[in-house]
């Protein structure tokens, strides 16, 4: 929404999405959001119902919005299902920017839309190749968008971050927090993808080698909920590992805030929201190398090899007896995310966006 309200303060914006608990229009920062009514249950993602529930009351919607609001420039996220919109007859003739995400590109994420991917590759790249501009969140991304459509010319504008919202947070003492507790955070969703068995079967190692006590707290749901519970009973580590469930978006920053380091394992990635968030709360970051993470993990956290636990589970150690590389990497991270701000997001697609209405 953060971009809306950019957009808004040059332009007319009407911002059509689904809703989650709130539905409607009505006027926010300067601009219409227009929230459509759909089962949606989770703030991180939609189901494949969601999207087609999405799709069908946007397509219906559409006609009212263009002779009423009469759009120069729809920018459109994700290339399925928003981008499926572009085929509308009242929207034909209207140039568009569309921003790829991660699960819009065929082959990003087979376990869940391996079949999706199948049906849908030749109109995913139709869209494309009718944008006026494609954005990427990330060169990883980019290069997967170009295994597709090599000669689609693709932009590249990293994810932006709220750093009035995620900031480290001011302890009232210095005995606010145990110091003999580390807080290790995972948010996000809950599937094969995130590898987040990976980490949890990493956590006996460290235990047994440190004095510290290791908590784990993993943030979101998902389908793979259930067997990561199985496992870490199996580990008999249920006393190391919280399982938070949803947490509102509008809550999550005291989670980053409450924490000392985060952790994310995933097999493939566009841009980590969670990562920037996290850095810009101060905290160091393990993660794996993809979604361009060697660009912005410099100094401020560690890349990790995902093929054995053992290695996370030494990483982790090393963090834990020395508390210094925790201090030092969170301020580094702090540094990183005053360069990735919103505003310097913003301004990239403005200027995609003034030069389309000038055509």
């Amino acid at each position: 929404m953060y971009l809306a309200k950019e957009y808004a303060k040059n332009h007319d914006v009407y911002f059509l999405t689904t809703g989650y608990k709130e539905f409607g229009i009505k006027k926010k920062d300067g601009y219409v959001l227009d929230r459509l009514k759909t089962s949606r249950k989770n703030t991180l993602y939609c189901s494949n119902k969601e999207m087609m529930q999405y799709l069908i009351k946007a397509w219906k919607k559409i006609p009212e919005i263009v002779r009423g609001f009469k759009p120069d420039v729809v920018h459109l996220f994700f290339t399925i299902p928003t981008g499926l919109l572009t085929f509308h007859p009242k929207l034909k003739k209207t140039p568009y920017i569309v921003s790829v995400r991660g699960s819009d590109v065929p082959g990003h994420n087979p376990d869940r839309f391996s079949l999706m991917y199948k049906v849908l590759t030749p109109t995913v790249k139709k869209i494309w190749r009718d944008a006026k501009t494609v954005v990427c969140n990330s060169e990883d991304l980019r290069k997967e968008v170009l295994k597709i459509s090599p000669r689609l010319k693709v932009k590249v504008i990293p994810n932006g971050i709220d750093t009035d919202k995620f900031k480290p947070r001011k302890r009232k003492s210095k005995n606010e927090k145990n110091k003999n507790e580390i807080r290790l955070l995972y948010a996000g969703r809950l599937i094969p993808l995130k590898r987040i068995d990976l980490i949890i079967r990493a956590l006996p190692g460290v235990i047994r080698n440190n004095d510290k006590k290791i908590v784990f707290r993993i943030v979101g749901s998902g389908s793979e909920e259930k067997n990561l519970r199985n496992l870490v009973k199996e580990l008999n580590i249920e006393k190391y590992v919280e399982f938070r469930g949803e947490v509102d978006y509008r809550e999550i920053h005291k989670e980053y805030q409450d924490s000392d380091i985060y952790i994310q394992m995933s097999k493939v990635e566009g841009m980590s929201n969670t990562i920037l968030e996290a850095m810009a709360c101060g905290l160091p970051i393990i993660t794996t190398d993809v979604g361009g993470a060697k660009k912005f993990v410099q100094g401020n956290g560690t890349i990790v090899d995902p093929k054995s636990s053992n290695n996370l589970s030494n990483i982790l150690s090393r963090y834990l007896k020395d508390s210094d590389i925790m201090t030092n990497q969170g301020i580094k991270s702090l540094v990183v995310a005053k360069k990735m701000t919103f505003n310097l997001s913003f301004k990239k697609y403005e200027e995609y966006i003034c030069a389309i209405k000038k055509i």
